[in-house]
C-alpha cells in the first residue's frame, strides 16, 4: 500500500487538507473521512491530539487482548521461575546436609585408617562417596536445567503461535476462483458483493496458490451463478485448523448417532462451537 495516496482514495498527497493516521502513518483526505477543516487545523497545531482509521480503531481491541495474554504469560513464566529457584534452594541446602554427612563420616574414617587390615577397603569406601555425591549434583543441576529450558521452549511457543494467528488474521481464502487474468478485479467484485464499504486500498496484497492453469474463462462465467460456487475462509494456523477439524468430527459423530438433527460447526475464529438444527421432512 502506497503511503503518497489516501487511504479512501488514489489522489496523491497533498490534494487539498489531509489526517494522518497516528498508528500506521497513512493519511486520508479530510474530505473522503468527512472531517471539518476546522478539526484539521486543530489536529496540526496540537500535539495531545490524535487521529486514527477504521482500520487501526478496529485492531484495538485485540491489541488490549494479545497484551493482556503476552501478560499472562510472562506473570505465570516469573511464578514458575520463583517456584524453580524455591525446589533449587531447598535441594542445595539437602545436598550440602549430605555433604556435610559425607565429611563426617570421612573424618571417622580417617581415624580407622591407621590399621592396615582396613586400610584398602576404607580409600575404596571412600572414592565411591565421591563419585556419589557428584553424581547427586549433577542430576540435580541437569533436572532443574531440563525444566528452565522446556518452560522457556513453552512460553515461546505459546508467543509466537499468537504473533501468527494477529498476522493472519486480516487474510482471507478463497476457493474455486476462476482465473480470468483479472484476479483483482474479480476479488473486488466479490468483496464489494459482500459489503458496500470496501475500497480499492483495502486490498493490501493479492496471491495466487496452487499449480496455474494455462486457458482463461469469459466473463460470462462470472455472471452465470457461477460465484455461488466460490468459498471463503479464514487464513488459520495449524494449531486452529486442528482444533477446528476437531469440532467438525465431533458434529459428524453426533450427527451420526442423531438422525433427527442436523449438527454444524459455528461461531468466530478460535470460539467454534457444535450447535443443531432439527431435520426438516419432505413431503411426498
Amino acid at each position: 500500500m502506497n503511503k503518497n495516496k489516501g487511504l479512501q482514495c488514489s489522489e496523491a498527497k497533498g490534494q487539498g487538507k489531509a489526517v494522518k493516521c497516528s498508528q500506521c502513518e497513512y493519511f486520508a483526505h479530510a474530505n473522503c473521512v468527512s472531517i471539518p477543516e476546522e478539526v484539521c487545523n486543530l489536529l496540526d497545531s496540537s500535539t495531545n491530539l490524535r487521529w486514527f482509521c477504521d482500520r487501526c480503531s478496529s485492531l484495538g481491541p485485540n491489541i488490549k487482548k494479545l497484551t493482556s495474554s503476552v501478560d499472562s504469560l510472562r506473570k505465570d513464566v516469573f511464578n514458575k521461575l520463583n517456584t524453580l529457584n524455591d525446589l533449587n534452594a531447598n535441594i542445595k541446602s539437602e545436598l550440602e546436609n549430605i555433604n556435610a554427612a559425607i565429611e563426617s563420616n570421612k573424618e571417622k574414617l580417617n581415624q580407622l585408617e591407621s590399621s592396615d587390615i582396613f586400610r584398602g577397603e576404607l580409600n575404596i569406601l571412600k572414592n565411591d562417596m565421591k563419585v556419589s555425591f557428584a553424581d547427586i549434583v549433577s542430576r540435580g543441576i541437569k533436572r532443574h536445567t531440563d525444566d528452565i529450558k522446556a518452560e522457556v521452549k513453552t512460553v515461546q511457543t505459546t508467543i509466537n503461535d499468537a504473533k501468527q494467528i494477529k498476522e493472519r488474521e486480516n487474510i482471507l481464502i478463497m476457493f474455486h476462483l476462476l482465473e480470468s487474468g483479472s484476479d483483482r478485479v474479480d476479488v473486488m467484485k466479490i468483496l464489494k458483493h459482500l459489503s458496500n464499504n470496501v475500497v480499492d486500498a483495502n486490498l493490501v496484497h493479492l496471491t495466487r496458490l496452487g499449480k496455474k492453469i494455462r486457458r482463461s474463462y469469459p466473463t460470462a462465467a462470472f455472471e452465470n451463478g457461477y460465484l455461488g460456487r466460490i468459498g471463503l475462509s479464514h487464513d488459520l494456523s495449524p494449531e486452529q485448523r486442528k482444533e477446528l477439524r476437531s469440532k467438525i468430527e465431533e458434529a459428524r459423530a453426533l450427527e451420526v448417532s442423531d438422525k433427527d438433527f442436523l449438527y454444524r460447526v459455528i461461531g468466530q475464529v478460535g470460539k467454534w462451537r457444535v450447535v443443531k438444527f432439527p431435520v426438516t421432512q419432505r413431503q411426498t
